[in-house]
């Protein structure tokens, strides 16, 4: 299993929450994040 950053996870966290809201599946798909690992963070 692929381990991410906290700096990554930040940067997720931020895009999916206000006033982005950044779908999970977009963010899967530009940087390759499969969706279920996103779900879990």
């Amino acid at each position: 299993m692929r381990r991410y950053s906290e700096a990554v996870k930040a940067v997720v966290r931020r895009l999916m929450g206000p006033p982005q809201r950044v779908s999970v599946a977009e963010i899967s798909q530009v940087l390759g994040i499969p969706v279920i690992t996103l779900y879990m963070w």
